[in-house]
């Protein structure tokens, strides 16, 4: 009976693991398709400094929730490049 209790134990984890994958993963990709949208404005090194800062997941949900110019104008404030904008 333990060792059933186990085994479901070890399936669920299984699940939710890699239902956190499949979230992260979808989280990643929007961002980086996001953080595209905007490259033009952006040379390499703001555009890896971006990539870097939404590693943080609460700052890649909110850079996501933004729209056009302020997304721009809210990443290169945390980036601090106020020349930019």
């Amino acid at each position: 009976m333990v060792e059933e209790i186990n085994l479901m134990a070890n399936a669920v984890n299984n699940i939710a693991t890699k239902k956190e994958e499949t979230r992260n993963s979808s989280l990643e990709k929007s961002v980086v398709a996001k953080l595209e949208e905007i490259e033009p404005e952006l040379d390499e090194f703001l555009f890896m400094q971006g990539l870097e800062l939404l590693e943080d997941e609460k700052k890649a949900k909110v850079f996501i929730a933004l729209s056009g110019d302020r997304r721009r104008c809210w990443l290169l404030s945390k980036l601090n490049y106020s020349y930019y904008y």
